[in-house]
């Protein structure tokens, strides 16, 4: 699925200037956020036509149950990261 790994490319992500980067991310989100939002209600609202008990408590306990897991494995990535 992805190519070889560039080391040159590794570099220049890691020493990517933050400052600049975050500033362009506000301003894309502050451009953007309405549109993201309207199109999230959107498909909420399509998902709900499709099937009027969405999100159903089953739904709703598998998907924390996923955000747990998902969190759990940040925070082993995270401390195996930091003990390098």
């Amino acid at each position: 699925m992805f190519g070889a790994v560039d080391a040159k490319h590794i570099k220049e992500f890691v020493n990517r200037p933050r400052a600049a980067v975050a500033s362009l991310k506000a301003e894309w989100w502050a451009a953007h956020a309405e549109r993201s939002l309207d199109a999230g209600h959107a498909l909420l609202e399509h998902t709900r036509l499709v099937d009027p008990s969405f999100p159903s408590a089953e739904y709703l306990a598998a998907d924390l149950e996923h955000h747990v897991v998902l969190k759990e494995l940040l925070d082993r990535a995270s401390k195996a990261l930091a003990s390098r």
